[in-house]
């Protein structure tokens, strides 16, 4: 079941807007000086609007007993088992991922080491970067001191439970939506007084994060501002249209790759003072290996044209209709290899089916390929809405934007609205438009050319020059703040 109903009752509850309206609705009682409702968008984004929840009445009964033992954990839970040196930078690394590491490494490197810590949940990270790094576990770090949790919270949760409720009615919730947000506010408030516990021990400098909005951060980002911790956000990923679970910002001010995304935030009703173009640390126009190379670790002869399709998590039968249209249309091409890349969400189970049917076309996790080795490879990127395809402009590779029926759009409408990338739809018009781009020399120059205009838009700053940017930033910001506290 949809957790909206295909018809909300009010104009606020449409996509772009359901994030906004649990911040206002939930922007009162504050716990402990923080409003849990902007605390709420993972579970908003991924259950909600993306239809990622599950409903069913054994999820329900499960929900409500993970809030009795959410609710009853905090008393027997350990105080903080990790110290955090006082004055660090505190730079939060969600997972490691090529592209969060990619992002997050030349920031911490820009920063130094000497003056930053680490604030991680995945162990794998501490593989991301230097030995010395300071580096702790938030889960060993925050404190946990059930009374004055359980104060707060005493007070607040009676004035939310029945703003829940209400909006519950009002946006026609599917049944099960309820316990979910309860349970999410329930754990939210355990992390946002935790945390501001910590940052009360610690005094941070400020704090950097790869999201504001997610569930962990923002609770960390929210804390931190009612202390008047300076707090910054980069930006992780491509925006689409209403920069949904990117609008409002938490954090103080969020760093944009460039004018095109700035564009995006102020549109979706961001107050631009609160943006600033940063750049993108993990991007960089040059490919840092030799395409030669990797097409012979791959069984790819070097006369042979190279397509790949980037996939994205959208619904699971947009997933395999677009596999299923790229296969078909790699067949049609004579002396073409194909390639699927796997977004990093996804396993090859998910397509076995269809690569049975299509043998000759390679289906890759995204970790057997790095961006910079699958864009040397390809000579065309396929793409609906991953941020693969920008990336590809930007290493100077052509993308073509496949739109399945029924698809809402998101970064592909971008691509071919700003940068003339070709749209189709099908395995017939793919094939067509694979040909022209692979075959046709002047086609090429036009699709090349097009493309460079939203690319410098697209992002004003690479590499090590974006990271620098940010870091002077945000020390500008930590001067700026101890100038006022003297």
């Amino acid at each position: 079941m949809s957790a909206l109903s295909s018809s909300p009752p009010r104009a606020a509850a449409s996509h772009e807007d359901l994030v906004r309206v649990f911040d206002a609705e939930l922007a009162r009682p504050e716990i402990e000086g923080i409003p849990i409702g902007s605390t709420l968008t993972d579970v908003l984004v991924i259950e909600f609007i993306n239809q990622g929840g599950q409903w069913g009445i054994a999820e329900r009964w499960l929900d409500r007993l993970r809030w009795l033992r959410k609710y009853y954990s905090v008393f027997g839970r350990p105080a903080a088992r990790a110290e955090i040196k006082s004055r660090r930078i505190l730079i939060t690394w969600r997972t490691s991922t090529p592209r969060i590491n990619g992002l997050l490494l030349p920031v911490l490197d820009a920063l130094g080491s000497d003056r930053s810590t680490v604030l991680y949940e995945d162990p794998h990270v501490l593989k991301s970067f230097p030995v010395q790094t300071d580096a702790v576990k938030w889960t060993d770090a925050i404190v946990h001191d059930r009374n004055r949790w359980l104060t707060a919270f005493s007070r607040c949760w009676p004035k939310w439970r029945q703003r829940l409720q209400a909006l519950s009615r009002s946006l026609e919730l599917a049944p099960g939506g309820l316990k979910r947000l309860e349970l999410s506010v329930l754990a939210n408030s355990q992390l946002v007084v935790g945390f501001k516990a910590l940052l009360e021990r610690c005094r941070p400098t400020a704090i950097v994060t790869d999201y504001d909005r997610g569930n962990v951060s923002s609770c960390l980002v929210l804390a931190a501002r009612s202390l008047g911790i300076p707090t910054f956000t980069l930006q992780h990923g491509v925006l689409a249209e209403y920069a949904v679970g990117y609008v409002p910002v938490v954090a103080d001010r969020m760093f944009c790759w460039g004018e095109f995304h700035r564009r995006i935030m102020t549109a979706a009703g961001q107050d631009p003072a609160r943006l600033a173009i940063g750049g993108c640390p993990r991007l960089s126009r040059d490919l840092r290996v030799e395409a030669e190379d990797v097409r012979r670790r791959m069984g790819i002869s070097d006369s042979q044209g190279v397509v790949m399709l980037g996939t994205s998590p959208v619904l699971h039968s947009q997933r395999i209709l677009l596999a299923d249209w790229f296969c078909e249309a790699v067949s049609r091409l004579s002396g073409i290899a194909g390639i699927v890349r796997l977004h990093p969400s996804e396993t090859r189970e998910l397509y076995a089916g269809i690569a049975r049917q299509h043998p000759h076309v390679q289906f890759l996790d995204n970790s057997q390929l790095s961006l910079d080795e699958s864009l040397a490879a390809a000579d065309v990127v396929v793409v609906q809405n991953s941020g693969l395809g920008s990336d590809a402009l930007v290493k100077r590779r052509l993308t073509v934007v496949v739109e399945p029926p029924d698809a809402p759009s998101g970064h592909g409408k971008d691509l071919v609205e700003q940068a003339g990338c070709p749209r189709v739809a099908g395995p017939d018009e793919l094939a067509g438009a694979l040909r022209r781009l692979l075959f046709d020399a002047e086609a090429r120059r036009r699709q090349f050319e097009a493309a460079e205009p939203f690319v410098h838009d697209f992002c004003a700053y690479f590499g090590a020059d974006a990271a620098r940017r940010i870091s002077e930033s945000v020390v500008d910001a930590i001067e700026n703040c101890n100038r006022i506290k003297q």
